[in-house]
């Protein structure tokens, strides 16, 4: 059965096998990278799937919206970009778990933590850091969640 699909398939442009599929009652799609042919996918542009965002590390970009339409939330839209690389460092270690200043510049200064890639990251633009002090010093101290938190509006 591969090989007569292959066949039938291997001189055809994909948005013709699937017209031809869908015409003949059988789901289906094609499937897309994502580069251009998703930015350009008449379906996804239709639906206006796709928002530009402007980060200010990445620049201007399309980003993909909610993937569910409906008339409740056929105005959402992002707000903003994803994070920086350490933009939420202070909030996570001061405020939530409480760390001291001097505890996050000493984590800083280990690069442990830090809002600049390191020389030689693998990672495109992010960077891997050994969290042996933050796993040791977080493992002492337990964070209570409230598994009802935001729950206010279930029925």
């Amino acid at each position: 059965m591969d090989l007569t699909i292959e066949k039938w398939t291997s001189n055809k442009d994909r948005y013709e096998v699937m017209e031809t599929l869908q015409s003949w009652g059988i789901p289906s799609g094609v499937v897309l990278d994502c580069g251009p042919d998703t930015y350009d996918d008449p379906h996804l542009n239709e639906r206006e799937f796709f928002q530009i965002v402007d980060h200010p590390d990445a620049g201007i970009f399309p980003m993909s919206g909610p993937i569910f339409k409906f008339q409740s939330n056929s105005g959402v839209v992002v707000h903003d970009p994803s994070p920086c690389l350490g933009q939420h460092n202070d909030y996570v270690l001061g405020d939530i778990l409480g760390y001291t200043k001097e505890k996050r510049d000493d984590l800083a200064s280990d690069n442990v933590i830090g809002t600049v890639p390191l020389p030689g990251s693998d990672l495109g633009g992010s960077r891997r850091a050994s969290m042996e002090s933050v796993h040791r010093d977080t493992m002492s101290k337990q964070t209570n969640v409230n598994p009802n938190r935001n729950n206010s509006k279930k029925g």
